[in-house]
């Protein structure tokens, strides 16, 4: 009976590799035939050739568009912070307070100019996962970079609003955004345990702000669809 079965399998599998390629097929001379008609109009036809090996793999993926004010929300750990995880605030039911004090605390922090749209990203982010602390936050930024594939997708989500696009960024200890790629640098050369030691003030670590088994889920719906994280 197995045996029987086998070439049934493959006829099945044979059957709807080219029921999909035709589907493919018509689309792409649907598509020409809308175009040929364009060019028609505007009186610039000219010939055009497809060709399609049919003997080559073909590869077909779902897009999947998730929001990012969805996506985060659901990647925290909602009970995690119920205050301020640093020295004189301290945090019910949680051992998330520091006895070191936070060197800068009272630094006037400044927006670099030429990075506002990113900062304000990055926040509306920190306040999806409910870490609200400057110092909680470099911190996050570094332990995501030391593993980003580990941390997918908030490694993603966050790590690429520190991409510096619009030129050098000014390394001054008061710019916030110079501040958030620092650390993120740090985590990238780094192992955790620096990250630790370079704020020690927050004892808030990555694996209690994401909820590390809804991460394993995102990843694996990952490898299934391709995911694009939206604004909206």
């Amino acid at each position: 009976m197995e045996e029987n079965a086998r070439p049934c399998e493959r006829a099945q599998s044979c059957w709807w590799k080219i029921r999909m390629m035709s589907v493919i097929v018509k689309m792409v001379v649907i598509v020409m035939m809308v175009k040929m008609v364009a060019l028609q109009e505007t009186d610039e036809m000219e010939a055009r050739y497809i060709y399609i090996n049919t003997e080559s793999p073909l590869t077909i993926s779902a897009l999947l568009n998730v929001p990012i004010s969805l996506a985060l929300p659901i990647l925290s750990r909602r009970h995690h912070y119920h205050g301020r995880a640093l020295v004189g605030h301290p945090v019910p039911h949680h051992n998330l307070v520091s006895d070191t004090p936070l060197p800068d605390a009272d630094l006037q922090l400044y927006d670099d100019p030429h990075y506002l749209a990113e900062v304000a990203r990055l926040r509306s982010y920190f306040m999806f996962l409910r870490v609200e602390e400057e110092a909680c936050r470099q911190r996050l930024l570094c332990e995501l970079a030391t593993s980003p594939e580990e941390y997918y997708p908030a490694s993603d989500i966050l790590l690429k609003e520190l991409r510096p696009r619009h030129g050098p960024v000014q390394e001054d200890e008061r710019n916030r955004f110079w501040r958030y790629l620092r650390a993120s640098r740090a985590g990238v050369t780094g192992q955790p345990s620096l990250c630790q030691e370079l704020y020690p003030s927050c004892s808030l670590t990555v694996t209690q702000v994401l909820n590390t088994s809804i991460l394993k889920v995102w990843q694996l719906v990952g490898r299934l669809l391709n995911i694009n994280f939206t604004e909206y």
